[in-house]
């Protein structure tokens, strides 16, 4: 079978490494095995017509957590982590709001529902929706069922999960059809090839993996949409050996559970900033790619 073509751009692409999996159930999703990168715009991605879509929506549906064990956090919505992370966003948010009235929040695949929740400390009289499929998830208190082809939202939020789809301009495409006029359109991403290969070592289940230009490269092609703002932010790929031990000594006194899941990532140089879990701020280099777009 022919490889296929860029989900950006369309242009040929070449074969870089192997796909690093982590599970025995994503083999069947993506038989490829290959992460390629375009010869013109440079995304690295997988060869997204060797994805099996009902399979790959099977696998978020009840194998991600339970199975591959990806995404599992002990204290959910709660996890420090996450919560700093949403913080972020929603603050990314409130910075750009504007004189747009904020009602209603949508993000696809909420998780835990950690982003909606603190979208709702800064749009306390919005209401928050989502499409999250697990069903090993509850969704906290005050977090309704939603779709994005519903539409008439203010805020959208696509939180780690453009890079799992297998059409993502076509889903933010769908994402600008849904929005109000003057809506928000919020973005995070791995900041990649800065970190090809992350949590844990794998790849699995990330399809494309999007740098800067890249990433503005797949919303250019949706009309209607502005940039705002988008930067690089997070922890560092690596850091020194005190600045890894005084953030664990930090987590340590609070969250032990936690520690033992940062002690994995240390093996792989992932580490939070010295201001631990404080993600707001622009970092050159770190591992999370964020950008804030408007609707026309």
């Amino acid at each position: 079978m022919a490889v296929g073509r860029c989900v950006v751009c369309g242009a040929d692409l070449v074969q870089t490494r192997p796909y690093a999996f982590k599970s025995a159930v994503f083999p069947a999703v993506y038989t490829d095995r290959m992460v390629y990168r375009c010869r013109d715009c440079g995304l690295q991605q997988c060869d997204h017509q060797r994805i099996d879509a009902v399979k790959l929506e099977e696998y978020y549906r009840s194998q991600y957590r339970s199975t591959a064990h990806i995404g599992q956090n002990e204290l959910g919505a709660e996890t420090p982590w996450f919560v700093a992370r949403a913080k972020a966003l929603a603050g990314l948010a409130s910075a750009h709001q504007g004189d747009l009235s904020v009602r209603r929040v949508f993000e696809i695949g909420a998780g835990y529902g950690a982003n909606l929740l603190a979208m709702k400390d800064v749009f306390p009289a919005a209401e928050l929706l989502t499409d999250e499929i697990d069903a090993s998830l509850s969704l906290p208190a005050g977090i309704g069922r939603g779709a994005l082809s519903d539409g008439g939202y203010d805020v959208l939020i696509l939180s780690h999960v453009l890079e799992h789809f297998i059409d993502p301009v076509s889903v933010l495409r769908r994402c600008c059809a849904a929005l109000n006029r003057h809506g928000l359109l919020i973005i995070e991403v791995p900041n990649s090839p800065q970190v090809a290969i992350h949590r844990g070592g794998f790849d699995e289940p990330h399809v494309s993996f999007f740098s800067e230009d890249t990433l503005r490269q797949a919303v250019g092609q949706v009309e209607g949409l502005s940039l705002l703002q988008c930067y690089t932010c997070g922890p560092l790929l690596r850091q020194s050996l005190l600045t890894q031990a005084r953030v664990l000594v930090r987590m340590g006194l609070e969250k032990m559970p936690f520690v033992l899941r940062w002690i994995r990532k240390l093996k792989h140089g992932i580490v939070p900033p010295p201001t631990a879990f404080d993600f707001t701020a622009p970092q050159p280099g770190g591992v999370f790619l964020r950008a804030a777009y408007r609707k026309a």
